[in-house]
């Protein structure tokens, strides 16, 4: 059968372990304990400059990452800032780094998945997929009329064609589409008559 995944709610999610301080967290506060207590990324950058040019890396844009870093953290205050080129760092910083991680990890989305099949196959699929779940659902996933959201809805519109095309629905003179009610079991069944 084709595979489903929904969009839950935070009591879905499963409980989360510890975090670990992450790489950037740990570069700075090992630099900040040499200076005083005070990261520079002056400083960072000229001791890193030949180690990552010998891996053909950016060193600027490693400098930048842990300036981005330093700036969320800023913002939760973690860290203060001094000045454009000096950044004060507490002793325990990579560990109130990891806390903050922990605590804001999946507030800023949740990625699930709904279908193994892309859209295309969706939209021809003679089994139950994500677009026969939202054609048939009463509380549709509003989705924006550009990019992605686009091509969601020509795949519904090509899925309510297939679904004519192969008997499961019918064509009303305005134009609509009427399947039956147990639409999705059918499509199910003939999917396991197909694949078994």
């Amino acid at each position: 059968m084709s595979a489903f995944g929904t969009i839950g709610s935070k009591a879905d999610e499963p409980v989360l372990a510890e975090a670990e301080p992450c790489a950037a967290d740990l570069n700075v506060q090992n630099l900040a304990a040499a200076h005083g207590g005070v990261y520079r990324p002056s400083e960072h950058l000229n001791a890193t400059r030949s180690r990552i040019e010998r891996i053909d890396g950016d060193p600027d844009a490693f400098i930048r990452s842990h300036v981005r870093r330093l700036e969320a953290l800023r913002r939760a205050g973690i860290v203060e800032r001094i000045d454009a080129g000096r950044w004060k760092i507490p002793n325990d910083f990579a560990e109130q780094g990891a806390d903050y991680d922990a605590r804001n990890r999946g507030r800023d989305f949740t990625v699930r998945t709904l279908s193994f099949l892309d859209l295309d196959n969706q939209a021809t699929s003679d089994g139950a997929t994500w677009l026969d779940r939202e054609l048939a659902s009463a509380n549709r996933t509003p989705l924006a009329q550009v990019g992605f959201g686009r091509d969601v809805s020509d795949a519904v519109d090509r899925c309510r064609q297939s679904l004519v095309d192969m008997g499961h629905a019918t064509r009303l003179d305005d134009g609509r589409i009427r399947a039956s009610r147990d639409l999705l079991q059918r499509l199910e069944q003939a999917e396991v008559a197909r694949v078994g």
